[in-house]
């Protein structure tokens, strides 16, 4: 009776830092096309959170600040840069972020609305994410009486 070739797979434990290589070989040792398999992404890894806000009513002239999270799941150093808002009711704490891989930081965005009325506007950013190069925090918020 003869033996069939078995499958066996190997784990190469030789490569760069974030990737993994698996190997599918049958057993007279002919290899299969090797599968990479990224365990991180390479480079900075953007992630923001809320993206849209209701500041809902907040009384004429008082400040009401809303704290966004910019977070780096990459491998590298993340760049926000060019943050500004679209409507002067609108404020950011910061034009630019700088976030080492796996940390955050927090922007502080103030809305002060200034009339009895409803305000909408946005926060846009650039950022060195290959995957997320410009992005934009959707707000609105509406005056009420003192």
């Amino acid at each position: 009776m003869t033996d069939m070739p078995r499958d066996i797979f190997t784990r190469s434990p030789s490569l760069a830092q974030g990737e993994d290589l698996i190997c599918l070989q049958k057993e007279n040792l002919v290899p299969a096309a090797p599968v990479k398999t990224p365990l991180q992404k390479q480079g900075p890894d953007l992630s923001v959170s809320p993206t849209y806000h209701d500041f809902m009513g907040v009384p004429v002239f008082m400040p009401r600040t809303l704290l966004v999270t910019f977070s780096n799941n990459g491998n590298s150093t993340l760049r926000v840069r060019n943050i500004s808002t679209s409507n002067y009711v609108f404020a950011s704490s910061a034009a630019s972020l700088s976030i080492p891989p796996g940390e955050s930081r927090t922007l502080r965005i103030v809305f002060t609305p200034y009339a009895e009325q409803t305000y909408y506007g946005s926060v846009s950013f650039q950022t060195n994410d290959p995957d997320y190069s410009s992005g934009s925090i959707y707000l609105t918020g509406r005056g009420v009486p003192f």
